[in-house]
């Protein structure tokens, strides 16, 4: 395991520990499913070509057990924590504290340069283009396996697997590559039969808005005010405009998390809406980005209507999950504009918040 991949996941849960635990002036709001769900409930959609459209995707629709796991292991849980985003977790049934930490991520702006020096192999499989390799990793070294499905169309299922604590040695009789292949597997299968699950958002759902078109465009024009070429993935509850095409690049994103037993800690009022305030130094790859984050809680979903599976005990049956929706301004770490970060996020805040359910 790479010192460089071990630092990278501390510091992922470093931030999430740290979202969590820092107390605000305005007090701490505890997010927990046992609070009464607002009305509404999400149902399967129609099936639909491919992806079919990425905004209502269900993120963990094809990430199940019998997907995940070989003679020998178990699935410890299956969550979604983005509206495109699925995590998972497997091992054997006598080693609770280690195992396979899988993510898998679903996209329709797919670029396979990102993926160029991962020493890929590839192939067609079932009518859909396939490729695995390593994940970050230094020589010799492997950090994790990558398994990509992807369309013409830039749709794209991207599987992620490694060993979940970076400080022990991987079991032997676990096989990563092979975890990463069966997700990717049961991803071309689904890409390729147009069975990809999806759901229908109530109009209390932050999922149901149209995030991207309540930014004014003079707005981002005045956040991203450096040059370089620009381009934008919006897809109405995920946006992000950006700068270049550098790993770490000028970026404004909205997304709407999903937490389970959140504890929400308020720093700000905006519109009217609990707000959490948040500067934030993140490592992606090989560089940092700087920037600040703004975060409102909406509809508390319980039970979450799409595939999921809850960790079992000694952790309580918890089955509710919580839309944070989530303004991010990132800058390469040392840019002049990243003291500016927090007012930027602000300003689109003050545009977005209102239109929150």
């Amino acid at each position: 395991m790479s010192t460089l991949g071990a630092d990278i996941r501390k510091n992922q849960w470093s931030l999430l520990v740290a979202a969590a635990a820092v107390g605000f002036g305005l007090g701490a709001i505890t997010m927990y499913p046992s609070s009464p769900p607002i009305a509404g409930r999400a149902v399967p959609d129609a099936t639909q070509v491919g992806l079919g459209a990425i905004s209502t995707i269900d993120p963990c629709g094809f990430v199940s057990s019998e997907v995940l796991v070989a003679p020998g292991m178990e699935t410890r849980w299956i969550l979604p924590v983005e509206l495109r985003k699925c995590h998972a977790m497997v091992g054997k049934p006598n080693d609770s504290g280690n195992g396979v930490f899988v993510n898998v991520e679903l996209t329709n702006n797919f670029d396979l340069d990102q993926y160029r020096d991962r020493a890929l192999t590839f192939w067609d499989w079932g009518g859909v283009h396939r490729a695995a390799g390593l994940d970050i990793h230094t020589p010799g070294i492997s950090d994790g396996m990558l398994d990509l499905v992807y369309q013409d169309n830039r749709n794209a299922v991207v599987v992620r697997a490694s060993w979940f604590d970076p400080t022990s040695t991987p079991d032997a009789d676990i096989d990563v590559a092979a975890v990463a292949a069966r997700v990717g597997d049961a991803a071309s299968r689904a890409m390729a039969a147009g069975s990809i699950q999806h759901l229908t958002y109530p109009a209390d759902s932050a999922a149901s808005v149209n995030l991207c078109e309540r930014v004014n465009p003079a707005t981002l024009d005045t956040v991203l005010d450096v040059p370089g070429p620009r381009s934008a993935e919006l897809s109405r509850n995920f946006c992000r405009w950006t700068i270049g095409s550098a790993p770490v690049r000028p970026t404004v994103a909205i997304r709407v998390r999903l937490e389970q037993g959140f504890v929400f800690q308020p720093s700000a009022v905006v519109n009217d809406r609990p707000t959490q305030v948040l500067t934030m130094n993140y490592p992606r790859g090989t560089e940092t980005w700087e920037g600040c984050r703004y975060t409102t809680p909406t509809k508390v979903w319980n039970p979450w209507p799409g595939y999921q599976v809850i960790p079992g005990p000694p952790t309580p049956p918890d089955r509710g999950l919580i839309e944070m929706v989530e303004i991010r301004v990132e800058w390469p770490s040392g840019s002049a504009q990243v003291p500016l970060a927090c007012a930027s996020a602000g300003r689109i805040a003050e545009q977005v918040w209102p239109s929150l359910p």
